[in-house]
């Protein structure tokens, strides 16, 4: 019975409407992890390079500021995205 009420049409429409959206969120999550992990190895490159003396002071620092303002965004961003996947079921 709980099988047939499964397959009903509208369910599986709903279901994969559902897995569709979760989809998309979890790939948006996903790609914004990906991106940050990039920009805080970029900005480690440049911390070790400043420690190597082949980066100044205000290079360094220019870059630390940048890599910053990207990650407060993207933080901002992502968790938009883990609070609507909870919503939505996804997690």
């Amino acid at each position: 019975m709980i099988i047939a009420s499964l397959l009903a049409p509208g369910c599986l429409s709903d279901q994969l409407s559902i897995s569709s959206e979760c989809t998309q969120v979890l790939q948006k999550i996903l790609d914004i992890q990906d991106e940050r992990g990039t920009r805080v190895d970029a900005v480690n490159e440049v911390y070790r390079l400043y420690e190597a003396k082949e980066v100044s002071r205000e290079g360094m620092l220019k870059q630390s500021e940048i890599w910053k303002a990207h990650e407060a965004a993207l933080r901002a961003e992502v968790s938009l995205l883990y609070e609507a996947a909870r919503e939505k079921g996804c997690l």
